[in-house]
């Protein structure tokens, strides 16, 4: 049944998505501490807006918890650290991939959506490393963490080209590889961005590709959805 299609991939964004507010939370837990007062207050202040994407984040989790009871996956308490989630994230998805091994369709909904979501969360973090960057007038060098990000990018947009032709191969459904092409389009902005070099009018082009990028993404995510929804009555 498609309904079972429509719901792997609603659970694996779902459950993916979290993975933005606990990296961030984790940056925050260990970023050193720096010599200069008034940096430090600066970086503080900024660490607690991580905060107000908590209760998106808890319902996000829920909704995860309750698709998998769909699929009789219950013994799975709700995450509080990011210690916690991201080994609750392996648990869910080593359980969804006993259920849905890689020799099934199915399998790449569940992966596809988990895919997008990580996008997501690169891209957050690397708008957090240029706020902060910006925010401590250039006092921090956060190159390196950019870099690493971007590099995340263009490795899931390398593990979604098979899942995008493959899912995009079904009826109706070539919003899949719409959207896996858009991803990659959007990735050669950032490989042509000097990151090691980059000066205040450089980064706030990365902040507003990195934004432009998340948008997208969340757009075409729920594209794909609505079309998941309208066919989950249809037997294949």
């Amino acid at each position: 049944m498609m309904s079972q299609r429509f719901h792997l991939f609603n659970v694996g964004f779902n459950a993916s998505l979290p993975g933005l507010y606990f990296s961030r939370q984790k940056f925050k837990e260990t970023f050193p501490p720096v010599d200069n007062y008034e940096i430090q207050q600066v970086i503080i202040t900024y660490f607690q807006s991580f905060d107000l994407d908590k209760k998106e984040n808890h319902s996000h989790l829920t909704s995860a918890l309750d698709i998998a009871k769909h699929f009789d996956i219950i013994n799975l308490d709700l995450p509080e650290t990011y210690t916690d989630y991201f080994n609750w994230l392996d648990e869910l998805v080593a359980e969804f991939e006993k259920k849905f091994p890689l020799n099934r369709i199915e399998h790449y909904y569940f992966l596809y959506a988990r895919k997008v979501a990580e996008l997501i969360m690169s891209l957050g973090l690397i708008k957090t490393f240029v706020d902060l960057q910006l925010n401590c007038k250039q006092n921090l060098d956060l190159s390196s963490h950019l870099k690493n990000k971007i590099k995340d990018c263009e490795f899931v947009a390398f593990k979604l080209m098979a899942p995008a032709a493959l899912l995009s191969s079904e009826p109706r459904q070539s919003c899949f590889n719409e959207l896996y092409k858009q991803i990659v389009d959007s990735i050669q902005l950032f490989k042509d961005f000097q990151i090691g070099n980059a000066g205040v009018e450089q980064l706030l082009k990365i902040k507003s590709e990195a934004e432009n990028f998340s948008v997208m993404l969340q757009t075409g995510y729920a594209k794909c959805k609505d079309v998941l929804y309208d066919l989950r009555n249809d037997v294949y």
